[in-house]
């Protein structure tokens, strides 16, 4: 929604901890259209910045969280989708079969199944992460197995969410697509819990 004050975009928190995402700059502002936010990674790049201070959503080091987004990516590219500066973020490869985390020291790639990520397709991707930096990855209902290389395990696995759509501004590797909603959790959802949020969101883009 806009502020007619400073004609700001909010995506706002329904949560009621007023965390909302919010852009003031014309050229860097994502598009709202029916049901989702559509995101363009061109020289602006399009990001929203999360309101920080008490309760900010600081998650570093081996705080666990469950993230849920729902996506449709417009092209198989490096689309940074949360973060928070150059050294936090998580993010697809350039392909169909990659998530990337880059976590302070260095980046972590998952790779998985060809085709399972694909782009004009819309799907839920979901990852948990423990108290021990281990993160699971959901795609819908259906928990991935890494097809290649180690799963994502450093215990040292930090990131802070203070942007949606990239991780920094005028990047060319942020997010480009749409995001139909995003559900973010201070802990490890139980099975059905995850499931839940899950079946919203799918619900809410009709899959």
């Amino acid at each position: 929604d806009g502020d007619a004050t400073n004609n700001q975009f909010k995506w706002a928190d329904s949560s009621g901890n007023e965390r909302h995402a919010v852009q003031n700059t014309d050229a860097k502002k994502p598009t709202f259209t029916d049901g989702y936010v559509e995101f363009d990674d061109a020289a602006t790049s399009d990001t929203l910045s999360i309101l920080t201070g008490d309760g900010a959503l600081q998650f570093g080091h081996v705080q666990s969280m469950t993230v849920s987004i729902g996506v449709r990516r417009t092209a198989e590219s490096n689309d940074r989708f949360l973060g928070a500066n150059s050294t936090e973020f998580a993010g697809f490869g350039a392909n169909n079969t990659k998530l990337t985390f880059r976590s302070g020291g260095g980046i972590k790639t998952a790779t998985f199944a060809a085709g399972t990520f694909p782009d004009e397709t819309l799907f839920v991707l979901t990852f948990t992460k423990d108290d021990n930096g281990l993160l699971a990855i959901y795609k819908n209902n259906d928990e991935l197995t890494v097809a290649s290389g180690s799963a994502i395990t450093a215990t040292d696995n930090d990131l802070s969410i203070e942007r949606l759509g990239g991780n920094l501004e005028n990047n060319a590797n942020n997010f480009d697509g749409r995001m139909y909603e995003v559900v973010i959790c201070d802990t490890v959802l139980s099975d059905d819990d995850r499931n839940n949020v899950i079946n919203r969101i799918k619900s809410k883009m009709g899959i």
